[in-house]
């Protein structure tokens, strides 16, 4: 399967694993390209695939959005209810800190 990845300010388009593990097996319609992508971009600061604005199809045919998000559950914010304040939410988002789901095909 093939991935964008962003390194250095160099796009490239690279080979990556079929996802493998937990979860729920998306086949990719459409991800966005953000402004936080284009100022990691410009900022040279993002070595990942990005992808966090993600939504398909599962395999059993329903349509949905991802959350790209991974926030720890734990934290002050996450026990308020505020993920997207968490204390461990930046290096953990999809497309940012970690992988993002920008494949051609599907994510899990």
């Amino acid at each position: 399967m093939k991935a964008v990845r962003v390194s250095d300010q160099v796009i490239e388009l690279c080979d990556v694993p079929e996802p493998k593990g937990e979860g729920v097996l998306v086949n990719v319609e459409a991800v966005g390209i953000c402004g936080s992508d284009l100022h990691l971009i410009d900022s040279n600061m993002m070595n990942v695939i990005p992808g966090h604005e993600i939504s398909g199809i599962t395999s059993s045919g329903h349509p949905v959005a991802i959350e790209p998000m991974l926030s720890c559950g734990i934290c002050r914010h996450c026990d308020e209810g505020s993920q997207p304040y968490c204390d461990s939410a930046l290096p953990n988002t999809m497309g940012i800190g970690i992988d993002g789901d920008g494949r051609e095909d599907y994510c899990a």
